[in-house]
């Protein structure tokens, strides 16, 4: 039964006219289940650690539904420029407003208000978020992504200031087919490396992290079997236990989300430090395929 509902002269009426038991005269309620907008950057435990988070496709914190901007596109033709919230992205608003033009991805913004965001200036660079005639970028579950074509790469432009010694990272995308690619390289340095029947070790200048993908954690850490493991399949890679202070790099130069890859690319966060309790979860459960 639902609060304030009173059957006693046989007909329903509200506990107030604004509650969830919100009947009309005739005992129905024409809502009784209201949409409910999950917003997992307002429920970190630790936001102090939380470098950035990016995504192209939603908002994960309340205020980049409908006011702050998370993406910045452009008109591959006309050279028209504008932002996006979450709720227009939600509401695909950027297919009338492409004119059918092919649409390019200038920046994803930081939902953290750290203002790490990732961004490139040159159109050739630029990923592709929507081809001509309004089709859409995705990944193979349908959700929105960013097609990086191999040439395209997003930065940081200056440093990204990354020096803790247990960061993280977590990245959404669909690996697609190119051989070789990494992700998160500064320098030559990367988390990430693939690379199609490689045995070198996955990871560089990063001390020893642990990999997960798909919350499950790798068997071996080889560039051949990070290749094996996304190319062409969408998935969430977690990397725990980031030593950040192994190479300079990561705290003075800057930082490509993805270098030489055919990648299409949707969300991704980074912490400098020890993450929150509960906070990896809290994304991965957000990221999740």
């Amino acid at each position: 039964m639902c609060p304030g509902q009173s059957i006693g002269d046989g007909t329903f009426k509200p506990w107030n006219a604004n509650g969830p038991c919100n009947f009309d005269e005739n005992g129905i309620n024409p809502a009784p289940f209201a949409e409910t907008v999950d917003y997992p950057l307002d429920g970190i435990s630790d936001p102090s650690t939380l470098h950035a988070c990016i995504s192209f496709r939603k908002a994960y914190a309340e205020t980049y539904y409908n006011t702050n901007d998370i993406i910045r596109l452009k008109k591959e033709t006309a050279g028209t420029e504008l932002d996006f919230n979450g709720k227009e992205i939600e509401d695909s608003t950027q297919g009338p407003w492409s004119s059918n033009e092919q649409l390019r991805l200038i920046r994803g913004y930081d939902q953290t208000g750290n203002g790490n965001d990732f961004y490139w200036n040159t159109l050739s660079g630029m990923p592709i978020y929507m081809l001509a005639n309004q089709v859409q970028v995705t990944m193979n579950d349908g959700s929105n992504a960013a097609d990086f074509f191999g040439s395209a790469s997003f930065y940081s432009g200056g440093a990204y200031s990354l020096n803790g010694t247990n960061g993280a990272l977590i990245a959404r995308f669909n690996g697609q087919s190119d051989t070789a690619w990494e992700l998160f390289r500064s320098g030559s340095k990367s988390p990430f490396r693939a690379l199609s029947g490689s045995a070198a070790a996955l990871y560089d200048g990063v001390g020893t992290p642990t990999v997960y993908i798909n919350n499950v954690e790798i068997s071996a850490y080889t560039k051949g079997q990070g290749y094996t493991a996304t190319t062409g399949q969408d998935v969430v890679v977690t990397i725990e236990n980031i030593d950040w202070s192994a190479n300079a790099n990561w705290n003075v130069i800057a930082i490509y989300l993805l270098w030489f890859s055919d990648a299409h690319f949707s969300d991704v966060c980074i912490w400098n430090d020890t993450p929150g309790a509960g906070d990896i979860m809290k994304m991965q459960n957000a990221f999740a395929i």
